[in-house]
C-alpha cells in the first residue's frame, strides 16, 4: 500500500483489511466490511497507477470514515423512515425509482461534505478535485453521477476552488438551476449538517412535474424488459462488417441479436450508458465479444466488456463467447477461456459454430 493512503488511514483512525486489485469488478473502487471489523478494498485493475485510482481510493477512505464517525449533523437517518416521510411531503408516490433518486441526493450531500474534508485536510488538491469531477463530468449522464458531479463542485467552489470551466456543462446539460442546486450543497458543507428540507428542495428543483415522468418511465420499463436477447454483439466500428454478417446471418435463422443497427429507433433518447450496461449485464443469453487491437481502445467496447465480464463472474457460468479477428490481450479475458480464432475457422464456419451455441 501506498505511503500517502497509511498516512491518510491513520488520521482517520480508520481500520482498513485487504487492499487488491481486481479484473472482474462491477465498478472503480468496491469496499466492504469483513468480519473482523476491517474495511477490505477492491479496486478495479485497470485503473492501478493512474491518477484515477488515487482519487477513487482517498474518496473511499473518507467515506469509510464517514460510515463509522460521522462528524456533521444528519437528519435523514435511519433513511428507510426519513426517504418515506420525505416523498410523503413532497406527495409523490412510494416507488423504487423515486426512492432510489432519495437515496442518491443524499448519497451526493455526503458526498459534498466528504469532498470538503478532502480538500481541508490536504488529502487532495484543487486540482485533483478538479479532475475527478471531470470524470464525473464525462459519465454523468448516469443519474447518480450527475449527483456526484455538481457536490464535487460544490466541495471545490466553497474551498475557494475555481469552477468556471465547469459552468459550460450546465447548459450542455440542461441543468439551468445549477447554481440554486449548488447553493443548497454548500449550505450543507458552510453548517455541517444535511437536513430533510435540503433534499426536498433539490429534487424539486431536479424533478418538477415527477409523478408524470414516473409513470411515463415504468411504461417504458415494462416495455423493455420483454425483448431479451439470444446473443449480443460487442465490436469495435472498425470490425461492424464482421458484426453485420453474423447479426444478419442469425437473424434469418429467427434468432433475437443485439446489434447496434437494428437498435436504433429504441436506442434513440435513452441514456445509452445505463441501457448498454443493463443489455450486456442483465439481458443477454451470451456476449458475443469480437476482439481486435480496435475492440481494446474504444471507451464503449470497454464499458460493454466490464458489464459483460460482470455477469459472467457473478452468475459463475459460461457467458463471454470470444470471437478473435487478431492476437490482442483484453483486459479481464483469461487465457484459459476457449475462443474462436476468425483466421481459422473463417466466418461462415464461426457463425455455424454460435448457432450450435445458440441451440444448446
Amino acid at each position: 500500500m501506498k505511503t500517502i493512503y497509511k498516512k491518510i488511514i491513520s488520521d482517520l483512525n480508520i481500520n482498513i483489511g485487504e487492499v487488491n486489485y481486481e479484473i472482474y469488478l462491477g465498478a472503480d473502487i468496491y469496499y466492504k466490511k469483513n468480519e473482523s471489523g476491517y474495511w477490505d478494498i477492491q479496486i478495479y485493475k485497470r485503473t492501478q497507477g493512474t491518477p484515477l485510482e488515487k482519487y477513487m481510493f482517498v474518496s473511499a477512505l473518507i467515506t469509510i470514515k464517514r460510515k463509522e464517525d460521522k462528524w456533521y449533523k444528519d437528519e435523514t437517518e435511519p433513511l428507510s423512515v426519513i426517504g418515506k416521510q420525505i416523498l410523503q411531503e413532497l406527495r409523490i408516490d412510494q416507488t423504487e425509482k423515486t426512492e432510489g433518486i432519495i437515496c442518491e441526493i443524499i448519497d451526493s450531500l455526503n458526498y459534498s461534505l466528504e469532498v470538503d474534508m478532502i480538500l481541508k485536510k490536504q488529502y487532495l488538491t484543487h486540482d485533483d478535485i478538479r479532475e475527478l469531477i471531470k470524470y464525473y463530468q464525462q459519465v454523468s449522464i448516469v443519474q447518480s453521477m450527475l449527483f456526484q458531479f455538481l457536490a464535487g463542485i460544490s466541495a471545490l467552489r466553497h474551498n475557494g476552488g475555481d469552477t468556471t470551466n465547469f459552468h459550460e456543462t450546465f447548459v450542455q446539460k440542461k441543468i439551468y438551476n445549477a447554481f440554486q442546486i449548488i447553493d443548497i450543497y454548500e449550505k450543507c458543507i458552510k453548517n455541517q449538517i444535511i437536513c430533510k428540507s435540503d433534499v426536498k428542495e433539490i429534487f424539486n428543483l431536479l424533478y418538477p412535474n415527477l409523478y408524470n415522468k414516473i409513470k411515463i418511465m415504468e411504461i417504458i420499463s415494462n416495455q423493455d424488459e420483454t425483448q431479451n436477447y439470444d446473443v449480443a454483439l460487442s465490436f469495435a466500428g472498425e470490425d461492424r462488417p464482421i458484426a453485420k454478417k453474423i447479426a444478419d446471418e442469425l437473424t434469418k435463422q429467427h434468432y433475437k441479436v443485439f446489434y447496434d443497427e437494428y437498435e436504433q429507433a429504441s436506442l434513440w433518447g435513452k441514456d445509452l450508458y445505463a441501457h448498454l450496461n443493463d443489455v450486456y449485464k442483465n439481458r443477454a443469453r451470451y456476449c458475443l465479444m469480437i476482439i481486435s487491437e480496435n475492440y481494446s481502445k474504444k471507451v464503449w467496447t470497454s464499458h460493454e466488456r466490464k458489464a459483460a465480464q460482470t455477469k459472467a463472474f457473478l452468475n459463475n457460468k459460461e457467458y463471454i463467447l470470444p470471437l478473435r479477428i487478431d492476437e490482442t490481450e483484453i483486459d479481464g479475458l483469461n487465457e484459459t477461456v476457449g475462443y474462436i480464432d476468425l483466421k481459422q475457422v473463417g466466418i461462415d464456419k464461426a457463425i455455424d459454430l454460435l448457432k450450435q451455441k445458440l441451440n444448446s
